[in-house]
């Protein structure tokens, strides 16, 4: 699932991008209203808070390798 997806790389974009950083929280609420807080056509809906993504910019702030938690599954290679 890409928004899922999206969600897990946003905390490793902000740290890495400095000029996306500086109000962050506007970029956030954008991607939120357009872009994870829908309905989908199975009637899916999943939640992205923005807490999550301020604890993995304070886990990558203490250490930038740092493995942070993610909402999708991670592919096993040569599975669909």
């Amino acid at each position: 699932m890409s928004v899922a997806c999206a969600f897990d790389m946003l905390p490793r974009v902000l740290h890495a991008h400095w000029p996306l950083r500086h109000g962050w929280e506007n970029l956030f609420a954008c991607l939120d209203r357009i872009f994870w807080k829908r309905v989908y056509v199975n009637g899916a809906y999943y939640e992205f808070p923005i807490e999550t993504v301020r604890a993995g910019l304070d886990m990558l702030d203490a250490d930038p390798a740092t493995e942070l938690p993610v909402k999708i599954a991670k592919r096993k290679r040569g599975s669909r």
